[in-house]
C-alpha cells in the first residue's frame, strides 16, 4: 500500500534513507548525518511531501519539493528529491513513480522531474522513464572537492 508518511513512520523513512545515501553516496565522500536526514524526513513529512510503500512497515519512500521554473516563475516544477525501494520490494518503485506523478498533478504543477541515479538499474529504469513519455534532460556529474566531507 502506498500512502502519505506520518510521524509515527519517521525513524522507518530515516533508517531507509540512511542505507540508501550510505549505498549510493559512500563512493562520493559524504558522511551520512542522520540528524540532517531526521530533519529532512520530519520537514518532508509536515509540509505532506512524502509518500511511503507499506507492506508491515516502510519498505520505500519518495519525497519532493515543489519549486518555480528557473525561466518562468508562473511554471511549477515537481522535483522528486529522493525515491528509495528495499531490493526485496523493486517492484514498488514504478508503483511509488505512477502516485507521484498523481501527486504532482494534484499540485498544479506543469512539470515533473526525476532521477535516475547511476547503478545497477540505470539502463533499466532508462527505457521504462522513456516508454512513461519522459524526456531525457541532463546528466549531472560530481567531483569529491577534497578527502571527506563531512
Amino acid at each position: 500500500m502506498i500512502r502519505p508518511a506520518t510521524i509515527k513512520d519517521i525513524d522507518a523513512c530515516v533508517d531507509l534513507c540512511i542505507d540508501f545515501f550510505e549505498d549510493m553516496l559512500n563512493g562520493g565522500g559524504i558522511n551520512v548525518v542522520r540528524e540532517d536526514v531526521k530533519a529532512v524526513a520530519l520537514k518532508s513529512i509536515i509540509e505532506s511531501k512524502i509518500l511511503v510503500v507499506d507492506h508491515d512497515g516502510v519498505q520505500g519512500l519518495v519525497a519532493w519539493e515543489i519549486v518555480p521554473h528557473p525561466a518562468n516563475h508562473s511554471v511549477k516544477i515537481f522535483y522528486e528529491t529522493i525515491w528509495c525501494v528495499k531490493s526485496e520490494h523493486k517492484t514498488d518503485a514504478l508503483l511509488l513513480l505512477r502516485t507521484l506523478e498523481k501527486e504532482a498533478i494534484k499540485s498544479g504543477a506543469e512539470i515533473i522531474v526525476v532521477a535516475n541515479l547511476y547503478n545497477e538499474y540505470e539502463e533499466q529504469m532508462n527505457r521504462i522513464l522513456l516508454k512513461m513519455k519522459y524526456q531525457y534532460l541532463e546528466s549531472h556529474f560530481s567531483k569529491q572537492l577534497c578527502e571527506r566531507i563531512s
